[in-house]
């Protein structure tokens, strides 16, 4: 097998050491030189190991992405000028009874030395901060509805049935009548009244929607909910204005993006933010909606994995399966009508003796 990678490094990363192994051309013609030394990974020993790769003539180093950990350990390299090539972790797996963090590294070295490793997508920083923008707008938004459906169960526990009558409890006479329930107006006529525009000509259901067993304790969890709400809304605003400024440098794409029905300004910035806009890396489409989890990878299992549906006799429910282990042999078909199986079976069989006719009822009457 061909050197793909003359000066290679393979490197096994943990939370607090890091084990790295490098293969150089060594003096005896087609020899190898192999050396390895951990380091800690705080910013100073990376970038301590960083120069003990450009010393040694490193050019390309492999890693595996476990976690977050890997990190600082890519930005330490790729600042030194090295490409780092980060795979999956299923696509180097040693040899069962070799695991040890020096034979990791070691091993890692050897298959990228050879290209047996594929590098996995690493964006580019205008795209990794718009991704870590976006990514984090989403949690805030699911947190922010979180806390709705948890406002929504303590006045289900209170009997307060706004939400039965108005849209959500999102909307500003929602908000108002829950806030007088928090401030301790408990008549339900009065907290009807709060209702505004349209909502004003449900007032008698907002009345029997109102009337319910509020108490105190419900005010507390009340207004913890609302607080943490309207906190969420602020931090999700900020975080438009920031991806707003992050995605400028997309705005021709997202442009393009938006004129698709069904995707608009949020969805185009997350497409970018997860591709980085440049769909020439992606295979198919169905690599593309995969990569980002959008719908799982339509790669069909190989022929030994695939079960046959078990096969049916014609003219029969009864399906013939296949003799497995622990499983009875299947009989014999039986032979087709006809045939001369099936007369030779026939003419061996006890011929039964034909049922006699029923009466046939007569229409003429006794005498005739």
């Amino acid at each position: 097998m061909d050197i793909v990678h003359p000066r290679v490094a393979g490197i096994d990363v943990h939370k607090k050491v890091i084990w790295v192994a490098v293969r150089l051309p060594g003096e005896a013609p087609g020899g190898r030189t192999v050396a390895a030394k951990s380091f800690k990974t705080f910013w100073r020993s990376l970038q301590k190991m960083a120069g003990w790769l450009a010393e040694l003539g490193v050019t390309d180093a492999a890693m595996e992405s476990t976690g977050v950990y890997w990190w600082p350990v890519y930005h330490a390299l790729a600042g030194a000028g090295v490409e780092v090539c980060v795979c999956n972790a299923a696509h180097m797996r040693n040899v069962p009874g070799r695991k040890t963090d020096l034979k990791d590294c070691q091993w890692i070295a050897e298959l990228h030395e050879y290209g047996l490793l594929r590098p996995s997508f690493i964006p580019v920083a205008e795209v990794a901060a718009l991704r870590a923008r976006t990514r984090y707008r989403k949690r805030l938004i699911e947190a922010r509805t979180a806390e709705g459906q948890r406002l929504a169960k303590v006045l289900e526990d209170a009997g307060i049935k706004i939400d039965s009558v108005a849209s959500s409890l999102n909307t500003a006479s929602a908000r108002d009548m829950i806030e007088a329930l928090i401030a301790g107006e408990r008549d339900p006529a009065v907290l009807a009244r709060l209702a505004r525009g349209v909502m004003r000509k449900k007032i008698p259901e907002l009345e029997m929607a109102c009337d319910g067993r509020f108490t105190g304790s419900h005010a507390q969890m009340c207004r913890l909910h609302l607080d943490a709400w309207d906190h969420l809304t602020a931090q999700i605003a900020t975080l438009d204005e920031l991806v707003a400024v992050a995605a400028a440098p997309f705005a021709r794409v997202i442009a393009r993006l938006v004129t698709i029905p069904g995707i608009g300004q949020r969805t185009a910035e997350v497409i970018v933010a997860d591709t980085g806009g440049d769909m020439s890396r992606f295979a198919s489409s169905a690599r593309l909606a995969a990569w980002p989890g959008w719908r799982r990878a339509t790669t069909s299992p190989p022929a030994s994995a695939r079960r046959q549906p078990p096969a049916r006799e014609a003219g029969t429910c009864a399906r013939r399966w296949s003799n497995q282990p622990g499983r009875s042999p299947a009989p014999p078909p039986a032979p087709a009508p006809g045939s001369a199986a099936w007369h030779a079976g026939s003419a061996g069989a006890t011929r039964r003796k034909p049922r006699s006719p029923s009466p046939i009822p007569s229409c003429a009457s006794p005498g005739q």
